[in-house]
């Protein structure tokens, strides 16, 4: 896997998310297919990078409910701006790529290479890059 690679793609996704917020002037809109508002989406995302850095640092087994966990995680995010919601998920990104980096700090090994962290790729993959900017971009304004 070509780590530097991986790395923009999930930055540039990441931006490419935060641009997709920015443009509700309010959190409230309700987004296609899924029962989440644009703020309850933009919380989501929020915590999705601090949970792969759980799971790095300290490896734990996945949520009996994920659910319970992505609520548990949306109710942690207290600011509801579309536009603080894509600053913070930005931060949340650099900072988990951040830490994959020191991860492979003079190693050569890939940080996707260990179990965790090939989850977080996969779920990234689904859940950061895919999915939700689907949804978003479909209920954007204008």
């Amino acid at each position: 896997m070509d780590w530097p690679q991986l790395r923009e793609e999930v930055r540039v996704a990441a931006a490419r998310v935060g641009g997709l917020l920015r443009a509700f002037p309010d959190g409230s809109v309700p987004l296609a297919r899924v029962t989440w508002s644009v703020a309850e989406t933009g919380a989501h995302l929020v915590g999705l990078p601090g949970r792969y850095l759980r799971m790095a640092s300290a490896p734990t087994p996945f949520p009996v409910s994920l659910a319970e966990e992505n609520q548990r995680e949306i109710d942690a995010v207290a600011d509801r701006e579309p536009a603080s919601l894509a600053d913070a998920l930005e931060s949340e990104v650099a900072a988990l790529l951040a830490h994959c980096r020191t991860l492979i700090s003079g190693s050569g090994t890939s940080p996707s290479s260990t179990p965790h962290m090939a989850c977080a790729r996969a779920c990234s993959a689904n859940c950061c890059c895919t999915a939700p900017t689907s949804r978003v971009r479909s209920a954007v304004p204008g």
